[in-house]
C-alpha cells in the first residue's frame, strides 16, 4: 500500500517547518554560547545549522515527496549527534531531543521505521560517550543548577515539538476522515446513478426502438404518398429517437466509470489526439495542450480521456469565444497531473463548493444534467487520485487531476 500523496505532502510540509525552526534555534543558542564564552567549536556548530537549513532545500529538490520524511529523520539524528558531540556529548541536557525523532517516526513511518529510528538514536546517544568535545561548564558536577535548568529547557522544547507535530497530524487525520466520508457518499451516489442509468437504458430501450420503427414506416409511407413535409417530420422523429438512445447508452457507460476497462499507458500525444477527436476541429482550435515530454500514466484510457474531455468542454463553454483553454500535463517522481485552465467568468465560492455534486449545473435548463464533473471526480478517486477545483469570479477556473506516480505508472 502506498502513502497517499496528500499525507506525504502534509507530513513533509510540517516537518520542514520544524527543521527551519531547528536551524534558527541552533543559531540563536550559538549566539548565547558565544556571549557566555563557553569556548565551544563555534565554526563547526555553525556548520551544523547551515547543513540543517540547506538540506531542507536539497531534500525538496532531490528526493521524492514519498521519501523526504524518512531521509530527513535519519539526517536529523546524525546532525543532532554531531551537534551534541560538539557541545558536551552525554552531559548536554538536550539529548532529550532524540525522543522527538522517535515520536515523529511512530506517528508517520510505521513500526519498522520507528524501531529503526529508535535504534539509530540509541547508537547515536551511545557514541557521545567516547566521542564528544568536553565542556565542563555544562557538566552536572561543575554546575548542577545550570544543568538542571538546561534539562528543563530541553524538556520544554521536546514537549512543544512533539505536541506541535502530533496536533498537526491529528488535524490532517481529521480532514482525511471527513474526505473519506465525503468520498463514501459520492460512491453511494455513483452506485445509485449506475443502477438508475442501467435500468433506464433497459426499460426505455424497447419503447424507443418501437418509436424508431414507427417513425421509419411513417417516413416511407409519406414519401410514397408524396408528402415530403410529413416525411421530413417523421425522419426528424427517428433521428431524435436515435439520439435519445445514444444519450442513455452514454450515461450508462459513463456511470460505470471504466469498470472492466483494463489500464493502459497513455501519454500527451494520445490525450491530445483524443481531445481533437472528441471536440471536433472548431472547438479544438481553441485548446492549447502543453504535453511535457515525461508525461505518461497507466490508467483506463477511454474513461480517462472522457473525464478530461468533459472538463475541457466545460471550460470552453464557460469561456468567451475569443479566449483559449489550456491543458497542462506534468509528471515527476511524486505525481502525475492534468491541469485544465480557462479564463472565463469563474464561479462564486458558494457555487464552486458545489461543483462535482450529481445533477448540479450552472448551465441553462435543457443544456446538461450536471453529471460530467461528478463522474470525472468519481473516476479520479476510484483510480487513486485527487481532483481539486479553484475558481475566481471574473478570472476563470482551474481544475487539477492528480495521481501519485506510483499508482499511475
Amino acid at each position: 500500500m502506498t502513502t497517499p500523496l496528500s499525507d506525504a505532502t502534509s507530513a513533509w510540509t510540517t516537518l520542514s517547518r520544524l527543521r527551519w525552526l531547528a536551524a534558527a534555534a541552533q543559531l540563536f543558542v550559538l549566539g548565547l554560547v558565544i556571549l557566555a564564552d563557553l569556548r565551544l567549536p563555534y565554526a563547526e556548530i555553525f556548520g551544523v545549522a547551515v547543513v540543517t537549513a540547506s538540506s531542507n532545500l536539497l531534500l525538496a529538490r532531490l528526493v521524492s515527496v514519498s521519501r523526504r520524511v524518512q531521509v530527513a529523520v535519519v539526517l536529523d539524528i546524525v546532525l543532532l549527534t554531531v551537534l551534541l558531540g560538539l557541545a558536551g556529548g552525554p552531559h548536554n541536557p538536550f539529548t532529550a531531543l532524540y525522543l522527538v525523532h522517535t515520536a515523529l517516526s511512530a506517528a508517520l513511518l510505521g513500526p519498522r521505521w520507528t524501531w529503526g529510528v529508535a535504534l539509530l538514536s540509541t547508537f547515536g546517544y551511545a557514541a557521545l560517550f567516547p566521542l564528544h568535545y568536553p565542556v565542563h561548564a555544562l557538566m552536572q558536577h561543575h554546575d548542577p543548577t545550570a544543568h538542571l535548568r538546561g534539562m528543563w529547557v530541553a524538556f520544554a522544547i521536546t514537549s512543544v515539538a512533539i505536541a506541535f507535530f502530533v496536533a498537526r497530524l491529528a488535524a490532517v487525520a481529521r480532514d482525511q476522515r471527513e474526505a473519506l466520508v465525503a468520498a463514501a457518499a459520492r460512491a453511494d451516489r455513483l452506485a445509485s446513478l449506475t443502477t438508475l442509468a442501467a435500468g433506464a437504458a433497459h426499460e426505455l430501450g424497447s419503447p424507443l426502438t418501437t418509436i424508431a420503427i414507427a417513425a421509419k414506416e411513417l417516413e416511407n409511407g409519406a414519401r410514397r404518398a408524396g408528402r415530403e413535409s410529413d416525411a421530413e417530420d417523421a425522419k426528424l422523429i427517428g433521428e431524435e429517437t436515435a439520439r435519445c438512445r445514444e444519450i442513455l447508452q452514454e450515461i450508462a457507460g459513463r456511470a460505470g466509470t471504466g469498470v472492466g476497462e483494463a489500464p493502459e499507458r497513455v501519454d500527451g500525444e494520445w490525450l491530445a489526439a483524443e481531445l481533437r477527436r472528441a471536440l471536433g476541429e472548431a472547438l479544438w482550435a481553441r485548446v492549447d495542450v502543453a504535453p511535457g515530454r515525461e508525461f505518461w500514466a497507466i490508467l483506463p484510457p477511454r474513461t480517462f480521456g472522457r473525464a478530461v474531455v468533459t472538463l475541457v468542454r466545460n471550460a470552453l463553454e464557460a469561456s468567451p469565444e475569443d479566449q483559449r483553454v489550456s491543458v497542462l500535463l506534468r509528471r515527476d517522481d511524486a505525481a502525475v497531473e492534468v491541469e485544465v485552465v480557462d479564463r472565463g467568468v469563474g464561479l462564486s465560492a458558494a457555487l464552486a463548493a458545489r461543483v462535482g455534486e450529481p445533477f448540479f449545473t450552472t448551465r441553462a435548463p435543457g443544456q446538461g444534467l450536471g453529471l460530467g464533473v461528478f463522474l470525472a471526480r468519481a473516476f479520479v478517486e476510484q483510480t487513486g487520485g485527487e481532483m481539486s477545483f479553484q475558481s475566481t469570479p471574473g478570472r476563470g477556473t482551474r481544475v487539477v487531476l492528480r495521481w501519485p506516480a506510483v499508482t499511475s505508472g
